[in-house]
């Protein structure tokens, strides 16, 4: 997580939303930013940016990406992720 100061908030949510190639509106973003609540380490729930799926790519993945047994990200195998990312590819 990005916790900026806020006056660099304006600075970091541009840089974000470039690198992410969002833009405001846009049909064609691959992402959405939305604002959800995250957990701080100590258990502290926050309102935070995340980017999501958009429609578009929110449906490539659900039609060509493997499934997360579970749907624990972080419990996945990983070399699932390399064989998706390989066929992108071809």
């Amino acid at each position: 997580m990005v916790w900026p100061t806020d006056a660099a908030y304006p600075d970091v949510l541009r840089t974000l939303d470039a690198l992410e190639e969002y833009r405001p509106g846009h049909p064609d973003n691959l992402y959405e930013r939305v604002v959800r609540h995250a957990r701080r380490a100590g258990g502290e729930s926050v309102r935070a940016w995340v980017y999501l799926a958009g429609p578009a790519l929110a449906a490539r993945v659900r039609a060509a990406g493997p499934a997360i047994a579970g749907g624990d990200w972080h419990r996945r195998d990983v070399t699932l992720g390399a064989s998706f990312r390989s066929s992108e590819r071809d």
